[in-house]
C-alpha cells in the first residue's frame, strides 16, 4: 500500500532593518542578558540598550519603534562607532509584491 505524505510548505520569514544602534561611549548596556538569541522581538517602546557618560548620566537610550521589532547580532563590547545592535522587522506579504 501507498502512504500519502503531506508536504509542508513554508515560506521563508523575510526581514528589513528597522534600527542599525552604534555605540558611541564607552559606557553602553543592552536592556536584555547577553544570551538573549537573535530575532527575539519586543514591543515598541521596549528600552533596548542605553548609553552613560563618564558621571553616569544618562546621554541617550535606544528603544523599539513598533511592535514585534527584533534583535540581531547584538555585541555592545564593539569599538566606539561600530554598530552595536541591528533591529529588523517581517516584511509583510504586501510588501513583497512586484510588478514585472
Amino acid at each position: 500500500s501507498v502512504e500519502s505524505v503531506e508536504s509542508v510548505s513554508t515560506m521563508p520569514v523575510l526581514f528589513r532593518i528597522k534600527q542599525m544602534i552604534l555605540r558611541h561611549t564607552e559606557d553602553f548596556k543592552f536592556h536584555f542578558p547577553d544570551n538573549t538569541p537573535n530575532f527575539t522581538a519586543f514591543n515598541q517602546g521596549d528600552v533596548l540598550a542605553s548609553e552613560y557618560d563618564a558621571q553616569g548620566t544618562l546621554l541617550r537610550s535606544y528603544s523599539c519603534v513598533q511592535d514585534a521589532e527584533a534583535i540581531v547580532f547584538p555585541n555592545a563590547n564593539v569599538a566606539l562607532g561600530q554598530r552595536a545592535l541591528l533591529t529588523v522587522v517581517p516584511v509583510t506579504e504586501k510588501e513583497c509584491q512586484f510588478d514585472v
